[in-house]
């Protein structure tokens, strides 16, 4: 095989190479930063959970308005704390990114402080890359628990 040959082969390889990799550094960062969000969320601090979010961010929250800017929203995490919502715990499936957005789709089960299931459901989050760093762009759940079957926050 010519030198030409070998470089042409290669550069090809990088093309299909790159990318795969690319995907997977994504998905491990988005991991890293949704795990950054459950505990800081079981640690009850809501100002650093409100600190993942861009600071035009927003949340849309089941049976309620969309909760906007990064004040309003650690003003809802710190309500739902206050409820009796101590820990979440979030399952990621799947990210989805295209250069600097990402989506990531899991499910979620939150708790109150005896260990009882208040919550349960599915979300999507957008991710946006700014400065080098992933934050929130929007954020929406849905419960799988039908209306009256969770255990009353405490």
């Amino acid at each position: 095989m010519s030198i030409s040959k070998r470089i042409l082969f290669f550069a090809a390889l990088l093309m299909f190479v790159v990318p795969a990799s690319a995907r997977a550094d994504t998905k491990s960062q988005i991991e890293a930063r949704a795990k950054e969000w459950a505990d800081k969320y079981n640690a009850g601090d809501a100002a650093g959970v409100a600190a993942l979010y861009e600071e035009d961010g927003q949340i849309l929250p089941p049976m309620t308005d969309a909760v906007a800017g990064k004040a309003k929203i650690q003003e809802y995490w710190q309500g739902v704390m206050a409820a009796g919502v101590k820990t979440a715990t979030l399952e990621l499936m799947e990210v989805h990114a295209s250069g600097e957005i990402a989506g990531e789709v899991g499910r979620y089960v939150m708790k109150n402080a005896e260990g009882q299931e208040v919550d349960k459901g599915k979300y999507i989050v957008l991710w946006k890359k700014k400065k080098g760093s992933w934050v929130i762009v929007r954020d929406i759940w849905n419960s799988s628990m039908s209306p009256g079957a969770a255990a009353p926050a405490k």
